[in-house]
């Protein structure tokens, strides 16, 4: 009987409080201090996938890449992003370029999570401070 009420338990979000969809705000370049307003680009988190795309008609690309949470030194690795066709990848690594509009910079970065309160998301790296709110 025990076994029953596990299976029917609910499952939790293995990254915490990073899991969900989050909108884009700020992408702040370490190198120069620029900040840059994001319009309608967003971050997609659930189990080991991340999804960036653009909806604000900026012109970016989109992609899905690898996601890793390390609860115990609080960093997440995102890496291995490809160009995103319809619902999966295209199976090419993303230019890095087409990556930077994202706050990335690498096909392997790591961000120290400086905020995660399941309403803002605040991630930074050796590029940039990304600032992301709950969507």
């Amino acid at each position: 009987m025990v076994c029953m009420t596990w299976g029917c338990d609910k499952k939790w979000p293995i990254n915490g409080n990073l899991d969900g969809y989050w909108q884009l705000m700020t992408v702040e370049t370490k190198a120069n201090g620029t900040k840059t307003d994001c319009h309608r680009m967003y971050m997609g988190i659930q189990l080991h996938m991340v999804e960036l795309t653009d909806l604000g008609g900026n012109g970016y690309k989109s992609f899905f890449g690898e996601f890793s949470y390390d609860e115990d030194q609080d960093i997440v690795i995102i890496k291995n992003l490809k160009g995103k066709n319809a619902t999966s990848d295209d199976g090419q690594l993303a230019a890095i370029p087409d990556l930077n509009p994202y706050g990335i910079n690498a096909q392997e970065t790591v961000f120290k999570v400086v905020k995660a309160d399941g309403k803002a998301l605040i991630l930074e790296s050796d590029y940039a401070r990304l600032t992301l709110r709950s969507f």
